[in-house]
């Protein structure tokens, strides 16, 4: 039953599915089914209500993507986040330790609680993405929380655990390990190899408007920016993938906004592109 669930929700619109599994959720309860399938349906449904929260704010009126700095906050369904938070906190309450589910949950919960990317608890998101990491490692996740750490304690403090994943094979054709270490060098005033990074990421990315919003950070290195984002790739989940498609960085695993996006789990994450 829980496999068959699990693929029901993963082919619905995300607020779709967060209105079904909200109404699931009692009947879980109420017919007694096992810890398990209850946890795994309190912990993914906090998760796709917070997720879903963001979806009006990702995109402009040209369907351009929005990253997670410049979104509207305002523009966020802060009832869907509401719901989203007491099931984290039904979730938590729970006995026995965090799955990845809650984990990613907890991630996107940061973001949702947070009035702006400055005052988001980034110390706290990359200790939730080690956590993740030890119950699902990806590369991808891995990447993510390389992103939550140069936010908590700077650039060249996240530019060193992106270094250490250039050989991961995983990450080989992934246009977002390019991305996130062309932003970092940015934000270090290495603005040739930034430039180089950005130009390399394109090359990689499976969409035009994704490779035009790499483009477009090549050309202006050095020109506009002040050095003070990570706008390459991150988010909440912001931008939510899971476990599965975090070990496969083809499948996309980060939001369109910019947020992390592991979220479909058998359990992980990355943080969603920084358009969430």
């Amino acid at each position: 039953m829980l496999a068959s669930r699990e693929r029901f929700v993963v082919k619905l619109p995300q607020a779709r599915a967060a209105e079904l599994l909200q109404a699931g959720v009692g009947a879980s309860f109420d017919m007694g089914q096992g810890h398990m399938m209850r946890e795994w349906v309190v912990c993914l449904l906090a998760l796709m209500e917070i997720q879903a929260s963001r979806l009006g704010a990702r995109v402009d009126a040209r369907g351009e993507p929005i990253l997670l700095d410049g979104q509207d906050r305002r523009r966020w369904d802060h009832l869907l986040i509401r719901r989203g938070l007491d099931a984290l906190a039904r979730a938590e309450a729970l006995p026995g330790p965090l799955g990845p589910y809650a984990l990613q949950a907890a991630i996107a919960a940061c973001h949702a609680r947070a009035t702006s990317t400055d005052v988001t608890d980034w110390t706290r998101i990359a200790a939730l993405y080690d956590a993740l990491a030890q119950l699902a490692p990806s590369p991808v996740i891995m990447l993510n929380r390389a992103v939550a750490v140069a936010m908590a304690f700077g650039a060249a403090a996240g530019l060193e655990l992106v270094d250490g994943l250039l050989d991961e094979p995983g990450l080989a054709q992934y246009h977002l390990l390019p991305a996130v270490r062309g932003d970092l060098l940015c934000r270090l005033g290495r603005t040739g190899e930034a430039r180089a990074e950005f130009e390399r990421a394109a090359a990689l990315a499976h969409n035009e408007r994704e490779r035009a919003l790499l483009r477009a950070r090549a050309r202006d290195v050095g020109k506009t920016r002040d050095g003070s984002r990570c706008e390459a790739a991150v988010g909440a989940p912001v931008g939510p993938s899971d476990a599965s498609s975090a070990s496969r960085p083809n499948s996309s695993a980060v939001g369109s906004d910019g947020t992390p996006s592991t979220q479909r789990s058998s359990g992980s994450s990355p943080l969603e592109k920084r358009t969430s």
